[in-house]
């Protein structure tokens, strides 16, 4: 995520602007509840608005691991490239553990403040959460869709995914599974956030070149599918999938939608006895 210019809108309060927008739209009201639920979410985790209620170093945390996500996701694209089963930079992903600590307990309290658990049953909103995402990645509850923003507008990356650092939302989620973090939590995410992936990645490409500059939120001219779409793959698939089983289809995602990044290096892969 990056800084406002000096001198720009507040982040706080852009995203009331946001939100009164969401109200003022008069949406069906399952739709105004996905959009609210993602301005709740993005609100709690936006290193900007962190640092304007006092909380700059959990801003740059999250920022700090963002970019270790970017590299974990690249090198994840790199060994699917050559047919190889990921194998996790030890050494860093240790090193960036402490950070992973705090940014997962944020993101988790973020989650469960946007989507709120039943009376029974899982530790958030699974439904409401996989609604919410398959409208997110569709475009249905950019600000653009339901309040006409137009690109110049500091709104219009709102209530979509702004670049392929939504890759990173399944990335440290088997991150924060690999380190022991709630891995329940987040192996219960996994479905929807590496089944969404493939629609982001389909809906906000370039069509030229498939690096990860190649996805953007300006990219979106009309929707790949619709949320209900995104949701009957969901339940039909990726719900369906083991945990090993998403990693690998992670893993073939990116590395046919980062094939062209200049940053994919060769793994140095060590052969296992019969494979």
């Amino acid at each position: 995520m990056s800084a406002h210019p000096p001198g720009s809108t507040p982040a706080s309060l852009l995203f009331a602007e946001r939100r009164n927008l969401v109200l003022a739209a008069r949406l069906p009201a399952t739709v105004e509840k996905q959009a609210l639920s993602m301005c709740t979410l993005d609100e709690a985790t936006n290193p900007d608005v962190l640092r304007e209620r006092g909380l700059g170093d959990l801003g740059t945390a999250i920022q700090r691991l963002t970019q270790f996500l970017v590299f974990r996701a690249l090198e994840r694209a790199a060994w699917a490239r050559h047919e190889h089963e990921f194998e996790p930079p030890v050494a860093e992903d240790d090193r960036h553990r402490p950070l992973a600590i705090e940014v997962e307990a944020r993101l988790r309290a973020a989650i469960q403040a946007a989507f709120p658990a039943p009376v029974t049953g899982p530790a958030f909103g699974v439904r409401d959460f996989e609604q919410a995402f398959a409208a997110f990645v569709t475009g249905e509850i950019g600000m653009h869709a339901i309040a006409g923003v137009a690109k110049d507008h500091p709104l219009f990356s709102h209530g979509i995914p702004d670049s392929a650092n939504h890759f990173c939302f399944a990335e440290a989620a088997f991150y924060f599974v690999r380190l022991g973090l709630q891995p329940r939590f987040w192996m219960t995410t996994l479905p929807t956030l590496v089944g969404t992936a493939q629609f982001f990645a389909a809906g906000f490409w370039d069509r030229r070149t498939r690096a990860w500059t190649s996805y953007d939120c300006t990219n979106l001219r009309r929707a790949a599918a619709t949320s209900q779409a995104v949701l009957a793959a969901i339940d039909h698939y990726w719900r369906a999938l083991t945990l090993g089983q998403l990693a690998e289809q992670f893993g073939l995602l990116l590395a046919v939608s980062l094939r062209d990044d200049r940053s994919l290096g060769h793994p140095n892969h060590c052969p296992r006895e019969f494979s």
